[in-house]
């Protein structure tokens, strides 16, 4: 077998000190190969959010290790790891985020395309190639990002994380803040993707359908805890955990696993 495109030995995230410190993330340790999809679920305020703030490195973690194609990242500098982020790039639930609501969008994903060290000459119809790849019109990119409708900016978000040509993208919600059905055309437009790009995913979600959808790996989370991992037809089909059972009973009976209030 490969060599794992990513990997997370014994990941601590505590915040604060003493009796009052609270551990977000408590000893996660999984291996991803390239093609597969992680699906991480678990309640609001279960550390899923959090991990994938450690793997993209956005939060250091309090003792652990991550390691990224073959090298360990977690402990280099911002300058360090800046080659890295080529190899591994976000999508977050708030499409708006990643857009300066002030510039066009495709100036956005231009300056972003710069950042990463790519040539400034054959930008645009590098630019535009990306948004035929999200199955959007090109003539798009000349508005700005209140312009368009939030199905149009994740994927225009999509496309500019895949701007730094990435192997692993961070899906972190990917589809939540999206009506039900612009929610099936990014996660349609998600999977011909990781083929068309030979791409690996971790897929931080509460929507178990976008779960089952996606994911050939499924990992439960509960107050920081790994508590069950494994192939995705397993896990879902015959789960081992109460907790797992507590999650797949709530989304058949279509309950919302975000909580308001609480954290992710």
């Amino acid at each position: 077998m490969t060599a794992p495109l990513l990997q997370a030995r014994h990941l601590v995230k505590r915040y604060g000190r003493g009796a009052r410190s609270v551990v977000a993330v408590d000893g996660v340790d999984f291996t991803l190969h390239r093609g597969e999809i992680l699906g991480i679920v678990g309640e609001s305020g279960s550390g899923k959010s959090t991990l994938g703030r450690i793997l993209l490195k956005l939060t250091a973690p309090t003792s652990g290790e991550v390691w990224l194609d073959g090298s360990r990242v977690d402990r280099l500098s911002e300058r360090a790891f800046r080659p890295y982020r080529r190899t591994i790039q976000a999508v977050f639930q708030q499409p708006q985020a990643a857009f300066d609501p002030r510039w066009t969008v495709r100036r956005s994903i231009e300056e972003f395309h710069l950042l990463r060290g790519e040539p400034r000459s054959g930008a645009a119809a590098t630019i535009e190639a990306l948004a035929r790849e999200v199955r959007l019109d090109p003539a798009l990119l000349d508005r700005l990002p209140g312009q368009v409708s939030g199905g149009q900016l994740q994927r225009l978000s999509i496309a500019r994380a895949l701007a730094a040509r990435p192997a692993l993208l961070v899906l972190d919600e990917p589809t939540s803040a999206l009506d039900v059905s612009i929610r099936a055309q990014i996660v349609r437009l998600l999977l011909a993707l990781r083929d068309e790009e030979r791409l690996t995913y971790v897929l931080i979600s509460h929507d178990m359908e976008v779960i089952r959808a996606m994911a050939t790996r499924v990992a439960v989370m509960r107050h920081g805890v790994w508590v069950e991992e494994g192939p995705a037809e397993r896990v879902l089909g015959a789960p081992a955990h109460p907790y797992t059972k507590k999650l797949l009973a709530a989304a058949d009976a279509g309950m919302d696993l975000i909580r308001p209030g609480r954290g992710r």
